[in-house]
C-alpha cells in the first residue's frame, strides 16, 4: 500500500521498522497494520468479540452473521452502525446490526453456551469405551459426568 491509502485510516501506525536486504539493513518508516477488538451486537444483544483490522466493518459484520448462521441472507439485516473508539488506551470499535427478530430466534440455538448443551444432551446419549477398559470409564465419560455434576471430580461407581 502506498501513503495515500493508509495515511489516517485506524488500523494502520506508522513505525520505524529495520529492513534486511542481503547484508545491508536500513532504517525507515513503514505503515504497519494493528488489530482491534471489534464487538458485534446484533438487535443490543452482544454477540462476539472479534480482534481485526478496523477497516471495511461493514462488511465483515455482514460476512460474520451470514457465516454463523445469524441471518440467511444480507437483506435479513435492516441497519449497520459502526462506532470506532480511539481515543483511549485502547483502541476499539463496536458494529450495530438491526436485523429481523426471526433471524435472532434462529441465531438463539447458536450461542455457545447453547452449544454446550446440547454438546452436554449428546454425550449423555452416548457410551464411550476406552481401548481395553469397561463401558463408562472413558475420558469422555468422565468429562461429561464432571460438566453434568459440576463438581471437580466424577462420582465412583
Amino acid at each position: 500500500m502506498n501513503e495515500l491509502e493508509t495515511a489516517g485510516q485506524p488500523g494502520a501506525v506508522e513505525r520505524q521498522v529495520h529492513r534486511h536486504r542481503g547484508a545491508a539493513v536500513e532504517t525507515v518508516t513503514d505503515h504497519v497494520g494493528q488489530e482491534w477488538p471489534v464487538a458485534l451486537v446484533f438487535n443490543g444483544i452482544s454477540h462476539a468479540v472479534m480482534m481485526c483490522t478496523p477497516r471495511d466493518l461493514e462488511a465483515f459484520a455482514v460476512g460474520f452473521a451470514i457465516s454463523e448462521g445469524i441471518v440467511a441472507r444480507g437483506s435479513d439485516i435492516h441497519d449497520i452502525e459502526v462506532e470506532l473508539h480511539d481515543d483511549g488506551e485502547l483502541p476499539h470499535a463496536e458494529v450495530q446490526l438491526q436485523v429481523v427478530q426471526q433471524a435472532l430466534r434462529r441465531a438463539e440455538g447458536k450461542a455457545p453456551r447453547a452449544r454446550r448443551a446440547h454438546r452436554l444432551r449428546r454425550l449423555r446419549n452416548r457410551k464411550y469405551r476406552s481401548a481395553g477398559s469397561e463401558p463408562g470409564t472413558g475420558a469422555r465419560y468422565r468429562l461429561f459426568t464432571t460438566a453434568r455434576t459440576g463438581r471437580d471430580r466424577p462420582r465412583r461407581p
